[in-house]
């Protein structure tokens, strides 16, 4: 069994229609926009220029934007930072940490936001700070936050720098102009100390001491010193006023009623407040929740054609956008079509053995679609007849069955086959010399209980083992690979882990996405990866690395572990126990089919075994309210994890 073992009243801002009117969008006074092919107009959408984008890949692509007077900057998801110095008439590229990438040796971190004045961003974990010397560069800001999170939001206020997480809320630090103006010129690198601030803003406890908030998308501090949030991907909008501590929620009507990024967040008065997200622009004030509503094509009249925008209006506000990308090839979408619609039955290797002839007469019923079977286990060893020769060097192959021969068995009664290959938590390669993650105080490191780990930075890995496996389990005949323990190690002693193969500072999720880019190139088959729950539904890769876009974009299908009992005692605890599953399925699938953008199938692992049930309930309805849960939040078939006499409960429970 996979465990998860980590991880005043509210005032009346609701006036009447009468107390104050629908504040409208003011036209642009300066900003840009800018297409999908990096062609350029002004904020008079009158010339239309290029910035020079010789050294672009084929997938960059707009990530964020920001317009401060004659300063304008664009963001790129692997180029650095386009900047504008004279209001859009010349484009300077800017280096932003190169990353070189299996994919993309010039390879540079994706911005993901820019703050007000256009001299702060945030990559995935850090901040940098634009300096003005001779040649403009941006500065690491040191910081005391970990990459646990990604910072999807920045502003500058008057004496603070706020920074958004995805699930850590907001994070305050004190700035002061001094220090900001000596780290400008270059003379000295900033650092901040950042603490959270989150009385009021909505989210989930996972249990009485873990909180996850809701993802901060905008910040805005007011002339006033109000400070304004809005949060998704559900929008919502909070506000907290000098010298209170709680934030209170601003009624705005229909803004929550779907899912939604939002990127920009300003006021310049009480009543003139704008919040520009991907399907339209709200406008409006604070005391009044009837807002108006303005497509982005009141702005750029041919906006499906742009990659992004941002302006500061005549009335000073400031508004951005910017569109999802797709890179969608034909061969994926024909590998995800592959796929999809799958209601899939798990054995191990070892039910098989002894069980073979009750599971395939339980394929053969109209529910099960196909099976997952386990080729490689959580104890690194094969279960299938491989030839692989590292893995027979290491004693890995101990064969309990000819893959071969359940291929031929299951397809007979037109059923599809699943191998399930856990990767990183190997006990057996841990033996071989090189492969182990090292311990601080030398030697190889142990996690708990006993648990050994490989290295994911060893680049023999691929070449060795997992390409060779790959390209195996293909000419076996199997017709899909799902990958397990896609991670970094998790539980014991963590920090003493040490990557002897590391000689890039790379995020744990860049390092697993050059691991995934190069077993999705072994292969023609789909490929999947199981993830955590949570990760399947917050975007909070954590220091394991799980990264539900990065996964997606690499791969076909995700699988969150959507098991109720892994989640936290207190997750979900607002609803009574008979509801509970369903609704815990219908949130996660609806929140991670969001963020899936349809560029994946999102096929989640749900619960097939007894654990935590005075808490969330077993039997005939618990089975029935995890199917509908997923499939009414989105999700594209499911596979069921437990014993496989529970399975047969979970087909019996349906054809009830």
């Amino acid at each position: 069994m996979k465990m998860f073992r980590s991880l005043a009243p509210l005032i009346s801002l609701v006036l009447s229609c009468s107390a104050a009117t629908a504040a409208p969008l003011a036209k642009p006074a300066s900003g840009f926009a800018v297409e999908h092919d990096f062609r350029v107009r002004d904020a008079g959408l009158s010339r239309s220029g290029r910035a020079d984008t010789s050294g672009f890949a084929a997938d960059t692509y707009v990530t964020a934007t920001a317009a401060y007077g004659s300063r304008l900057l664009i963001g790129t998801s692997n180029r650095g930072v386009l900047e504008s110095a004279d209001g859009g008439k010349n484009w300077v590229q800017q280096s932003v940490q190169k990353v070189p990438m299996a994919l993309d040796a010039a390879n540079q971190r994706r911005v993901y936001a820019f703050d007000n004045r256009a001299q702060f961003l945030t990559h995935k974990h850090e901040v940098l700070l634009r300096t003005d010397a001779a040649t403009p560069a941006w500065q690491l800001v040191k910081i005391n936050l970990r990459r646990a999170v990604i910072f999807t939001a920045i502003h500058r206020g008057k004496a603070n720098l706020y920074l958004g997480t995805s699930v850590n809320g907001l994070e305050i630090a004190p700035l002061t102009e001094a220090a900001v103006t000596v780290a400008l010129q270059g003379k000295k690198p900033l650092a901040l100390k950042f603490a959270s601030s989150n009385a009021g803003l909505p989210g989930r406890p996972h249990d009485k001491s873990h909180f996850l908030y809701e993802e901060i998308q905008a910040i805005y501090e007011t002339p006033a010193g109000d400070l304004l949030v809005a949060t998704g991907p559900r929008p919502a909008l909070y506000r907290r006023r000098p010298g209170e501590k709680r934030f209170q929620k601003i009624n705005v009507e229909k803004l929550d009623e779907n899912f939604d990024e939002c990127t920009s967040l300003s006021a310049v008065s009480e009543d003139n407040a704008v919040l520009s997200c991907r399907r339209g622009i709200w406008s409006g004030s604070l005391l009044n929740p009837q807002w108006s509503f303005s497509p982005h094509t009141a702005i750029v009249s041919d906006v499906a054609s742009y990659g992004a925008y941002a302006f500061v209006a005549g009335d000073g506000n400031l508004v951005t956008y910017r569109a999802h990308r797709s890179f969608l090839t034909s061969e994926k979408k024909a590998r995800m079509q592959n796929a999809a619609n799958q209601r899939l039955l798990y054995t191990s290797g070892f039910n098989w053995n002894k069980r073979q002839a009750a599971v395939i007469k339980e394929l053969q019923t109209d529910f099960w679609t196909g099976l997952v079977i386990d080729v490689k286990d959580d104890n690194g060893i094969l279960r299938y007849d491989s030839e692989v020769p590292v893995a027979k060097a290491i004693g890995a192959v101990r064969p309990l069955y000819k893959l071969t021969d359940v291929v031929q068995k299951v397809h007979a009664v037109g059923k599809r086959v699943v191998v399930r290959l856990v990767i990183f938590k190997d006990p057996k390669l841990f033996e071989r010399e090189g492969y182990a993650i090292r311990d601080a105080g030398g030697g190889k490191w142990i996690g708990v209980p006993g648990e050994r780990w490989i290295d994911p930075y060893n680049p023999n890995l691929l070449s060795e083992y997992y390409v060779p496996l790959v390209k195996e389990l293909t000419e076996r005949g199997v017709d899909e690979i799902q990958l397990d323990y896609i991670r970094f190690p998790s539980d014991g002693a963590v920090g003493r882990c040490r990557y002897s193969h590391k000689t890039t500072d790379y995020y744990a999720s860049e390092a697993l996405e050059n691991f995934l880019v190069g077993v999705r190139g072994a292969t023609h088959l789909p490929i999947g990866a199981d993830i955590y729950g949570y990760n399947g539904m917050y975007r909070v890769p954590g220091a394991i690395g799980q990264d539900l876009e990065v996964y997606g974009r690499v791969l076909d299908v995700i699988s969150p572990m959507h098991y109720s009992s892994h989640f936290g005692d207190e997750y979900m605890r607002e609803y009574p126990q008979g509801e509970r599953a369903y609704r815990l399925l219908l949130l996660a699938l609806s929140r991670g089919v969001y963020y899936a953008q349809g560029e994946f199938v999102m096929r989640p692992w749900i619960q097939a075994f007894p654990m935590k049930n005075s808490l969330w309930g077993y039997g005939k309805k618990y089975f029935a309210d995890q199917i509908k849960g997923s499939a009414d939040g989105g999700g594209d078939g499911f596979m069921f994890w437990g014993k496989f006499e529970h399975m047969q409960l979970v087909r019996q429970t349906q054809k009830e």
